[in-house]
């Protein structure tokens, strides 16, 4: 497989005055409460349900391990991990995390996700029901089905964040990010709201609702009605109008993107060979 990255961008619109301030001149440091037109409603079925995942992926849900900016992994759930053979990586917990339930997060979490991620397939990293393995409360292993060497770097996929052991994705997901999830109704919104005990800093929003919102003519009109104070992912030619607006702020965030060749070579010999002098 040979990959390209692409440089892509997501396109975020805000209610400058909105943001600047609240109604009757409020000052934004007293705001607390935000409204974000988004176009997609998550898929809350069975399994592979995305709701918490997606679009709030980064609140209400956390990996063990994050992307930075430039793409490095850094920790976030896992402090540490190391390599203890050639296809089983251990990894040592932050401790002291609450999840939204009130219990403490524990290897035995990570263990119950991995196996919810097996039962949905395995995903690109290879996870089986017999994959995890409980150390002690903060200490686990991941040896996947299969060898590779970019399990790290697939743990960051938000898809693959730790659930509280008994939750319902589907329904009422529980987590350990800094917001958690109040109220979905389908088709319509997704509130979430601060999550106090949280272990990193406290978020400085109170409550943050998504409307969905397919039509992106529809988005950018909720916002210049106020609406909503946030329209994500709008294509260029709103943008650009956008920008004549004098009450309107674009702003534009690099996504990653890469495209892939798949050699159907039937050696497993030649295949991991490859997969070893990939960079």
């Amino acid at each position: 497989m040979v990959r390209r990255f692409a440089r892509r961008f997501t396109v975020w619109l805000a209610l400058s005055a909105a943001l600047a301030c609240g109604r009757r001149g409020v000052p934004v440091t007293a705001r607390d409460e935000l409204v974000v037109a988004t176009p997609g409603d998550p898929d809350s079925s069975g399994v592979v349900s995305g709701l918490g995942l997606h679009p709030v992926n980064a609140n209400v849900y956390e990996t063990l391990v994050r992307l930075t900016p430039d793409f490095r992994v850094a920790p976030q759930l896992a402090t540490r991990w190391q390599l203890r053979s050639p296809n089983t990586w251990r990894f040592h917990l932050r401790q002291g995390v609450r999840m939204h339930d009130g219990t403490t997060l524990t290897a035995a979490a990570v263990v119950w996700t991995m196996r919810r991620i097996a039962r949905a397939g395995g995903g690109p990293m290879g996870i089986g029901q017999s994959s995890a393995r409980v150390i002690d409360d903060t200490t686990l292993d991941i040896t996947p089905t299969r060898p590779g060497r970019r399990l790290i770097e697939q743990l960051a996929n938000p898809d693959w964040s730790i659930m509280a052991p008994g939750s319902d994705s589907a329904a009422r997901p529980v987590g350990t990010g800094p917001f958690r999830l109040v109220e979905y109704a389908r088709g319509d919104h997704l509130t979430v709201e601060r999550f106090d005990q949280y272990w990193g800093d406290r978020a400085r929003l109170r409550r943050l609702t998504f409307r969905f919102l397919a039509d992106a003519n529809a988005r950018l009109l909720a916002l210049r009605a106020g609406d909503v104070q946030v329209a994500s992912d709008l294509p260029r030619e709103a943008a650009r109008a956008a920008r004549m607006l004098p009450d309107i702020a674009v702003a534009t965030s690099p996504v990653g993107g890469y495209e892939a060749l798949y050699v159907t070579e039937q050696s497993a010999a030649i295949r991991r060979a490859i997969i070893y002098a990939l960079d």
